[in-house]
């Protein structure tokens, strides 16, 4: 890999028109900082929501330790290497190999379109953010699945 010639963090702060809300928190703004690691002439972007903290953490605490993770990094690659061997199988066979399908999580609402789209031998969920109380979880999964 080439060697990394710069880091750089940045906070972008965009206010919406009305209000959003998850069940659980509503919120008038989204905050989002993009990381940009910068080698050879090419740059990778990377972002998250959060806090402008975050990019402090990026700029003051991650980019200096870049070599530290690369480090680590060695030592992991080569513990995972070790236990294979140790267990006498190829580390592509502890890993799992290929899989020709995995399972996936989305949300975002639309429901009936969802329900649609991936038809009947697929599981649907219901994702409150936490907002359920133990109770109403309980009789929102009953009522979903037909006992009620």
């Amino acid at each position: 890999m080439a060697a990394i010639t710069d880091v750089s963090a940045d906070v972008y702060r965009v206010e919406l028109d009305e209000p959003h809300a998850d069940g659980t928190l509503t919120w008038r703004g989204i905050t989002v900082v993009v990381s940009t690691v910068y080698a050879d002439g090419a740059s990778g972007v990377g972002w998250t929501y959060g806090s402008g903290g975050a990019a402090d953490v990026i700029r003051d605490v991650l980019a200096p330790a870049i070599d530290l993770m690369s480090a680590i990094s060695a030592v992991d690659i080569a513990l995972w290497d070790l236990k294979a061997k140790t267990l006498g199988m190829p580390l592509s066979w502890l890993l799992g190999r290929v899989h020709t399908a995995v399972p996936v999580y989305g949300s975002g609402g639309f429901t009936s379109l969802a329900r649609q789209a991936i038809g009947s031998g697929a599981q649907l969920f219901v994702d409150a953010n936490g907002a359920y109380t133990a109770k109403q979880a309980v009789r929102i999964a009953d009522r979903a699945a037909g006992r009620t």
